[in-house]
């Protein structure tokens, strides 16, 4: 669910506190006391990723290592997609995008395009649906595998991405959750990711952006190295068996 820029103060408090009706262990460290600022910020202050700080390195080589390995293995995947996208419709092959990245800085992240050119033309800014008009053919088809994500291995490369992360956002919805969303600048203490506890758990494509938020700041307290293992191992499965991917 998208909030919209109408959102009562009672629905505003509702996301804040995270008070959702399902309730169950992983999403209890999100209860937040929206009538106490002071336990507010105590619990702001759990977020920070000092453990994450201790193992940034091991991250940053654990990225380059599977960067090395992927790029052979998806070169031919990867100029063959290009082909395809030159061939089906008109326009450039990739598409850049300014997003948010790690502390709030911005950064242009690379996708092969899914959309027809000046998609946004008219409209602005527009959240994907899952039958989204302005898509081509083969971008419903590339957006449903996650294959117009596989340029993002420069962004790893460069070191503006990890594999393993919340999903960036670009500037226009950012602005307009973290007024609407209580803790959503927190995700921005993890870098973003290719892959995220977020993908892995049915949050991808038009879905609930208060639980990717949940899945987000989860992986922001808890984020290791195993936990980055686990969702590199669980997102083929993720993709395949995830209705929401579009």
């Amino acid at each position: 669910m998208i909030p919209s820029e109408t959102t009562s103060i009672s629905d505003k408090r509702r996301v804040s506190g995270f008070d959702f009706q399902r309730s169950n262990l992983r999403r209890r460290f999100l209860r937040f006391d929206t009538a106490q600022p002071k336990r507010q910020a105590e619990s702001i202050g759990r977020l920070s990723p000092v453990p994450a700080r201790r193992h940034a390195s091991v991250k940053r080589i654990g990225d380059l290592l599977i960067c090395c390995l992927a790029f052979p293995a998806f070169a031919l995947p990867m100029l063959f997609l290009a082909l395809l996208i030159k061939l089906t419709s008109r326009g450039p092959v990739l598409y850049s995008q300014e997003r948010i990245g790690l502390s709030g800085t911005t950064f242009t992240m690379w996708k092969f395009r899914s959309m027809r050119v000046n998609a946004e033309e008219k409209t602005g800014p527009v959240w994907a649906a899952k039958k989204d008009s302005r898509r081509t053919w083969l971008g419903t088809k590339m957006r449903r595998t996650g294959l117009d994500e596989l340029p993002q291995l420069f962004n790893v490369l460069r070191g503006e991405m990890s594999i393993v992360g919340p999903r960036p956002e670009r500037p226009y919805f950012v602005e307009r959750f973290s007024r609407q969303l209580a803790y959503y600048d927190c995700r921005h203490l993890a870098k973003p990711g290719i892959t995220g506890w977020a993908q892995v758990n049915r949050c991808r494509g038009n879905t609930s952006i208060e639980d990717r938020l949940v899945c987000d700041l989860e992986y922001v307290q808890h984020q290791s190295f195993t936990l980055d293992l686990r969702i590199l191992l669980l997102t083929p499965f993720a993709i395949c068996a995830d209705p929401n991917g579009c």
